[in-house]
């Protein structure tokens, strides 16, 4: 039984009572029947009511759990070369704090260094803190900095070889030594 069913048999049992105002006394026995079976049928409805709004929140719950589980996936599923730029040719008069302030169009900066300086210029490294950031400033052809055209490039991570085997690098260092020692010093 729906609501609108339960609705309707309400009502017609208060017409029905209402209409006879002479046999109340022979109906009034059936009236509390039927008025207990719709109570019955209303406390029913009332905790099925509260399971279904139990369920609910649960699932909402759940799928808010779900929806942030997937943003912080989507937040990390990115590498830090997907967000990192090289910079190259910048003038030796360029500070820090100009490299930020050209590179903050494109987006927020997490940090931005120098790591190399030759006799002229320098370069650098900005890292954003999106990747759509990087992607804007590797796309756009405003690199003019104090008079200098930049290079820009996508930052590659350093590739660093481990070997786990202690000896083996021991003994192949050794052999290089004493190879590349062979080869500089040969006499002719």
């Amino acid at each position: 039984m729906n609501i609108k069913d339960l609705k309707r048999e309400s009502r017609d049992i208060n017409e029905e009572y209402r209409s006879s105002a002479s046999s109340r006394s022979s109906k009034s026995s059936d009236y509390r029947d039927q008025l207990a079976s719709l109570e019955k049928i209303v406390l029913t409805l009332r905790q099925q009511n509260i399971i279904h709004e139990e369920r609910l929140n649960n699932i909402t719950n759940e799928l808010k759990e779900l929806k942030e589980e997937n943003s912080y996936r989507q937040e990390k599923s990115f590498t830090l070369s997907d967000t990192k730029i090289y910079v190259g040719n910048i003038s030796r008069r360029t500070s820090l704090n100009d490299l930020e302030n050209h590179f903050s169009k494109y987006g927020e900066i997490i940090d931005a260094f120098f790591f190399r300086e030759f006799q002229n210029c320098r370069n650098a490294f900005v890292i954003f803190r999106e990747p759509s950031a990087a992607r804007k400033a590797l796309g756009d052809n405003d690199r003019d900095l104090h008079n200098r055209i930049l290079t820009i490039g996508k930052a590659r991570e350093k590739l660093i070889l481990k070997n786990d085997n202690k000896e083996n690098n021991d003994r192949n260092f050794k052999s290089k030594q004493s190879d590349s020692k062979s080869r500089r010093y040969r006499p002719y």
